[in-house]
């Protein structure tokens, strides 16, 4: 990449919270445009009854006439088409154009021009539709027709073109974006041509305000009074919402000051009296909302697919990323130290006057938390364009050659069950219930990804006795055996599996970042029916028995519906939406209640005090009712279900409010907890882990797995929590591993970061071993009955090809 000539030029960051500028004059040299003296407009609107919007300060100011007639983030209404102000219904275009307008203004009172050059940022993850109200709005402002540059690639361009940091072609950065309003983590490659995207993902609800509103909420924890917290949150007379403005500004200065200094007092206006906040207070406040920013970059690094030793650093953009904590905890995770830079909210509008990519189609396809297709896809016929962004359809036609090389992490385990997933009436014989787990990439969702991995999985039958020597090896499937099959129909990395028995044959349904779903034979390889009903990467698959035969039930990465069908011939059975509930699941799991047919769903998070907390929804799949939701105060890391002393349970693994590991087993139907669950490896505590993962057999006395930070399998009673023993037989970290009752044992696949599968039972025998060998890669395991012959079946990245092992039935 070359800078280019000098020449005048606007770059606009049009952001959540405040939009910034910067003016490039035809001498080259680059100044942020002021408004009211400050490089930062806030991106606010105000609609009086009639005439021209009030944007910025003005908008600030007016709002507390008549908050029925202000927005703050109008960026965050993109999706709503029209917004009512007062009684003004107004396109969400109109506000966008009323904000670029004010920076038009402003160019040309300095400059005495109007602008020529005009580049425009926007968010990675948006789609031409989104593109497409944002560039109207440019022209409606009066820019024309703007240079649209996503976000991220702004970035990068600044830091290596800027700041002259070392970023070879072929190599990654991650960028970190904390802004006022929301938190977006990409990976941007470095092309011959600028740098294109690779992943993006994010989090709406984090951003500046976000750890704002969380110092408000420790301070009415400090400083009691509901009554006069009222009058200064939620104000009725004129000074009340002129208080509430200055404690807002006061709050939002004070954590400014916290990335100083160690301590800062702010004034609490109704109380008439002044408040000390330390540093470590703020730290203590946000660690766990800072922890959800640092396991979105954690997913996106992986589902970007480049080797760790390619990611050439980590920059800061957005103006909360100053907070101290927030480079400590990314240097800690991922042993790079960020970059960050004093004037960091103009990083993002300043690259995009320095990138020289050509200008962003908008009727281009969109990334939306989707990886760029790798080299080689029949798709991409011609060369990508960083500029161009684009996330193709499905080819149809296999990929000539291997994808681009890959780290090899120690990924979560996402296996899918056999699990029950019902096709109407076809319920009413189903085996026990089992679950399917998702790997979400999009980190509210998902726990701290690290090698240190705790799997848990709620097992059946009783362990009399656990080796805590290395078990002797068995010859379930001979010393080192072969595949018997494999299958290499993806074309990107398959993250989810599941087997089952369709007219009379084992299958593996398969699930990939290819957004694709096959089924396919698992003795052969041979293909079978196809799915592709989903627009994003595949984050769940489990299959299910009922009276018309198997059923399929999956979803997507931003699915808030679950898809149900038929992997005999890829039709849809129907949809069940989680909306209304829990919005996204980040798990799910079906089950039996009270003789029907449930689908048990987890999103997890934290609550407004920035504790952990999940939300648990449980649906009937026949007609999709809504028949219990309940909260868990965990912050969810994987899900199952099961029965215990006659009575449906969930059991739900994740990170308390201590940050310790903690598995609930509680009632389906009430959310009351059974009894829980708190590994300890050798007297330590549980930290920093990737997933949980959870499932069940079909045993009277269920037993808890896990796998701790000594990369040991511990296996505890469900009931009582005692400890029965624990599995030697790993010399690595286990960081993937699944579960099947078949017939009277208990059977436990796992394998970790050596690449080697093992199979074992819950009585301490390892009945086979494999060494992937030449297999680059291990992605993932899943383990099934069909006909009596147990599969195992594990990804790899070499290919992104799958392989399944099979033994001779059970006598």
């Amino acid at each position: 990449m070359h800078p280019s000539p000098p020449h005048a030029g606007l770059g606009i960051d049009f952001g959540t919270s405040h939009t910034v500028a910067m003016l490039r004059r035809a001498d080259g040299r680059v100044e942020p445009l002021l408004f009211d003296s400050s490089p930062l407009l806030p991106s606010a609107v105000f609609a009086p009854p009639d005439g021209a919007l009030l944007v910025g300060r003005d908008a600030l100011d007016s709002a507390r006439r008549d908050p029925s007639r202000f927005e703050p983030n109008p960026k965050r209404r993109i999706d709503d088409g029209t917004v009512l102000l007062g009684e003004r219904e107004l396109p969400v275009g109109d506000l966008f154009a009323a904000v670029l307008g004010r920076v038009r203004r402003e160019y040309a009172d300095v400059t005495g021009r109007p602008p020529g050059s005009v580049s425009l940022t926007y968010p990675a993850a948006w789609g031409p539709a989104r593109r497409l109200v944002l560039s109207d709005a440019a022209r409606q402002a009066g820019f024309g027709a703007p240079r649209l540059v996503p976000e991220p690639v702004a970035a990068a361009t600044y830091f290596v073109e800027r700041l002259e940091r070392e970023v070879p072609v072929g190599s990654a950065v991650v960028v970190h974006d904390f802004g006022g309003g929301t938190f977006d983590a990409s990976v941007v490659r470095r092309t011959p041509g600028g740098f294109e995207v690779l992943a993006v993902d994010g989090l709406d609800d984090l951003g500046g305000v976000d750890i704002d509103e969380a110092i408000v909420a420790h301070l009415r924890r400090r400083v009691g009074d509901p009554e006069r917290w009222a009058r200064l949150l939620a104000p009725n007379t004129p000074a009340e919402f002129r208080h509430r403005r200055t404690f807002a500004e006061d709050v939002r200065l004070a954590k400014e000051r916290l990335s100083r200094q160690t301590t800062a007092d702010l004034f609490l206006p109704v109380f008439d009296t002044d408040v000390h906040l330390t540093r470590d207070e703020l730290e203590e406040i946000t660690a766990p909302m800072l922890a959800r920013a640092v396991r979105v970059v954690q997913a996106v690094i992986r589902v970007s697919g480049m080797p760790r030793g390619a990611l050439a650093g980590v920059f800061l953009v957005g103006g909360s990323s100053r907070m101290p904590l927030v480079a400590t905890m990314l240097h800690r995770e991922l042993g790079t130290p960020p970059t960050v830079i004093d004037q960091i909210e103009q990083v993002v509008a300043h690259g995009a006057l320095l990138d020289t990519g050509a200008a962003r189609p908008v009727s281009a396809p969109p990334v939306s938390m989707s990886p760029v297709s790798p080299p080689g896809w029949p798709a991409m016929a011609a060369p990508v364009s960083p500029a161009t962004l684009p996330m193709p359809e499905p080819p149809t036609v296999p990929v000539s050659g291997p994808p681009q090389p890959v780290y090899r992490p120690v990924p979560p385990p996402a296996p899918a069950w056999q699990a029950v997933a019902p096709a109407g009436e076809a319920w009413r014989d189903a085996p026990p219930p089992t679950h399917v787990k998702r790997r979400s990439a999009t980190l509210a969702r998902t726990l701290p990804a690290a090698m240190t991995v705790v799997t848990l999985l709620i097992v059946a039958g009783w362990v009399y006795f656990i080796n805590n020597g290395l078990p002797g090896s068995g010859d379930l499937l001979g010393d080192n055996p072969d595949p018997t099959a494999s299958y290499t129909g993806h074309t990107w990395l398959v993250d989810h599996m599941a087997v089952t028995e369709l007219n009379g044959r084992p299958v593996v349904v398969s699930g990939a970042k290819d957004k694709w779903i096959q089924v396919w034979d698992a003795e052969t390889g041979a293909e079978l029916t196809s799915f592709d009903e989903h627009d994003e990467l595949i984050e769940g698959v489990a299959v299910g028995e009922g009276k018309k035969g198997p059923v399929v039930v999956s979803y997507g990465l931003v699915d808030s519906d679950l898809f149900v069908w038929n992997p005999a011939d890829g039709e849809m059975i129907r949809k069940i939406s989680t909306t209304d509930s829990i919005g996204s699941p980040s798990y799910i799991a079906t089950a039996e209640l009270d003789g029907e047919p449930v689908v048990v769903g987890a999103s997890g998070g934290t609550n407004a005090d920035g504790e952990p907390e999940s939300d648990i929804g449980v649906w009937n799949l026949g007609d999709g009712r809504l028949v219990a939701d309940w909260t868990v105060p965990i912050n969810v890391g994987d899900m199952s279900t099961g029965v215990v002393g006659g009575k449906p349970v969930v059991v739900i693994g994740g990170l308390d409010a201590e940050d310790r590991t903690r598995v609930d087993v509680r009632n389906m139907s009430s959310g009351k907890n059974v009894t829980t669950v708190k590994p300890k490896a050798g007297g330590d505590r549980h930290e920093d882990f990737s997933d949980v993962h959870v499932g069940i057999g079909t045993g009277e006395q269920p037993t808890v797995v896990t796998v701790n930070s000594n990369q040991t399998p511990e296996l505890w009673n469900a009931s009582t929590g005692a400890r029965l023993g624990q599995y030697d037989g790993h010399s690595d970290a286990v960081g993937l591993l699944d579960v099947v009752q078949w017939g009277d044992k208990t059977v436990v696949v796992s394998a970790g970061s050596d690449d080697v599968l093992r199979v074992w039972d819950t009585t301490g025998e390892t009945l086979a071993e494999y060494d992937l060998g030449d297999e680059f890669g291990l992605q993932q395991l899943a383990v099934g009955v069909a006909g009596g012959r147990l599969v195992v079946a594990a990804s790899v990245f070499t290919d992104n090809k799958v392989l399944t092992w099979l033994t001779p039935a059970q006598g």
